[in-house]
């Protein structure tokens, strides 16, 4: 008994999406996001940012580390990546990756913060780029510090009169 034959069409359009997945996912790494927490920090809280996105398991691509600075109002999270397998064919399978940087807490003000992956094929040495995220938020001063203020500019109105 002969097996059922599977129509050229069919197997010509299977072929094209495997190679369009392995495409979207050709060992590259997504920044998509970046949160911040608390929602809306006070002035003496403490901070977390967590960069967040995708891998593309085409070759085998690992987390292996992290690092942020901060310069004057500019924030920068880097996060490291390492590709075991260079130009390696495996299945296109996507993984979600997060990473969350406790940076402390921070002087009233609006602060840009920027997301960057980083690749490279062996460990310690430099990598290359592979996607960024960017977005900012806004450090508040704390409700007793605000009242405080007002107080005292109340008190100088009055020695003014």
């Amino acid at each position: 008994m002969r097996a059922p034959l599977i129509p050229k069409c069919l197997c010509i359009i299977c072929l094209s999406l495997s190679f369009a997945v392995l495409d979207v996912f050709g060992g590259e790494v997504t920044v998509d996001g970046i949160d911040v927490s608390p929602l809306a920090p006070l002035v003496g809280q403490p901070i977390s940012l967590t960069s967040y996105g995708w891998i593309g398991y085409i070759a085998d691509i690992s987390f292996v580390d992290s690092d942020y600075s901060i310069s004057g109002n500019n924030i920068v999270l880097n996060s490291y990546f390492i590709d075991t397998n260079p130009g390696g064919i495996g299945l296109p399978i996507a993984d979600r990756w997060e990473d969350t940087q406790n940076i402390g807490s921070l002087d009233a003000g609006t602060y840009n913060v920027t997301s960057l992956a980083w690749i490279t094929a062996f460990y310690g040495l430099p990598g290359e780029l592979s996607d960024g995220y960017s977005t900012s938020f806004t450090v508040v001063p704390e409700p007793a510090s605000m009242l405080l203020f007002a107080s005292a500019l109340g008190l100088l109105r009055r020695k003014r009169r």
